[in-house]
């Protein structure tokens, strides 16, 4: 399944101090969502529901941010075809003229959208994050991996959208053995419970459902069938902690809210190419819950092991 989508880095720089929430990605989200729909609902309303909207399906606020409320063809909630990529080391605190960056995830069409993105965070640096109203100045927007800008203080620099790139199904690999960097929380349901420590099979499930559903609803048809043997996927080496973190929902009247993830790194060996695509689109796709608010940000590594049988 061809899978069109571009990630962009965005580079923004704060202007007052103000605290914000354990995981940056909590606050950025929920003000983008704001933003964005100010400058694209034609009601003029934050009240409404977006549902009964007879525009829906050209709004790029209901397609970006809403989509979750809306079932796929299989019933499952409808995933964000826009995720932030948070990495959990940016800070809680905001400080005039320190700079941050983060960045954003488009998928199949909506990479037409990126325009409706920056102008988004454009205004919420006008409108202030958090409860403190944090405020920010939008410096650059580039695009991987090229790091070429398309925005630059407040214009567009680039006549033209960027060329796409494209996941595709490679199976062409003699590597069995990975170590999987949580950049961001992990969050993984098993047995209707979070998932506590590294269970190889629960996580390649969830890299599966990322990559299957997206290519379902934003992909271009399928091009090759994968294969479904993972291999003998196992827990080589488990270097993780839970971490409880909390933050406060606009939306709740910033009510203290908690939640967590899974932080460190582990190691999975045995795999199958199948698996080893899988974890590698996981990488570009993000897994687990809470993707579009920048957690399940991995990064993937070889790992060399003799134990471990290549397929």
């Amino acid at each position: 399944m061809a899978l069109r989508y571009k990630i962009y880095t965005f580079q923004l720089r704060f202007q007052n101090h103000g605290r914000l929430n354990d995981f940056l990605g909590t606050t950025l989200h929920g003000g983008f969502g704001w933003a964005l729909r100010k400058l694209t609902c034609i009601t003029a309303s934050m009240t409404d529901d977006c549902s009964l909207c007879s525009k829906k399906d050209q709004c790029p606020y209901y397609n970006l941010f809403d989509s979750s409320n809306q079932r796929d063809s299989y019933g499952a909630h409808r995933p964000h075809p826009m995720a932030l990529r948070i990495e959990s080391d940016l800070p809680e605190e905001a400080y005039s003229g320190r700079p941050i960056q983060f960045g954003v995830l488009l998928l199949g069409d909506h990479l037409r959208d990126v325009n409706f993105v920056i102008s988004a965070f454009n205004e919420l640096g006008r409108m202030g994050i958090g409860r403190q109203k944090v405020k920010f100045v939008l410096e650059s927007v580039k695009y991987l991996p090229e790091m070429k800008e398309i925005f630059r203080d407040g214009f567009l620099s680039a006549e033209k959208l960027p060329l796409p790139d494209r996941l595709t199904p490679d199976l062409d690999t003699a590597e069995s053995a990975f170590r999987i960097i949580l950049l961001s929380p992990l969050r993984l349901m098993t047995k209707g419970n979070l998932m506590t420590k590294p269970d190889p099979g629960v996580f390649l499930a969830a890299c599966n459902r990322r990559y299957q559903g997206l290519s379902r609803l934003y992909g271009e048809g399928l091009e090759r069938e994968l294969p479904k043997s993972w291999g003998e996927p196992e827990l080589l080496e488990d270097n993780t902690e839970w971490v409880n973190q909390s933050r406060h929902s606009g939306r709740s009247g910033y009510q203290k809210l908690k939640f967590g993830g899974l932080k460190g790194d582990f190691v999975i060996g045995g795999l199958s190419p199948t698996a080893v695509f899988l974890i590698n689109a996981g990488a570009i796709l993000q897994v687990g819950k809470g993707t579009s608010l920048g957690m399940g940000l991995i990064k993937v590594e070889p790992v060399k092991i003799k134990s471990v049988v290549a397929y």
